[in-house]
């Protein structure tokens, strides 16, 4: 699931991944029992890839969407800028 969010650059968040549409059929989650997954793409202030920062639990958990997902500051390319 990380390089989905690679290829998409944004976060993925799953509460309940048997229960989610998108998730509940994906091999990722039912080979390593996974329920709930957050995945935040990390991106250099050049544009290149660095990285995912992710959460991953065997039971659901209610966590917040995409839209409200706020980012650690380690994950602002503002932050990799200021060390590079």
């Amino acid at each position: 699931m990380c390089i989905e969010a690679k290829r998409s650059r944004s976060a993925i968040v799953i509460e309940h991944a048997s229960q989610d549409p998108r998730y509940r059929n994906h091999h990722t989650p039912r080979i390593y029992k996974i329920e709930s997954y957050v995945s935040v793409t990390i991106v250099l202030s050049d544009g290149r890839y660095f990285g995912n920062l992710c959460a991953i639990d065997p039971r659901p958990a209610k966590v917040m969407t995409q839209d409200h997902w706020h980012v650690p500051a380690i994950c602002d390319p503002h932050w990799f800028a200021a060390r590079q």
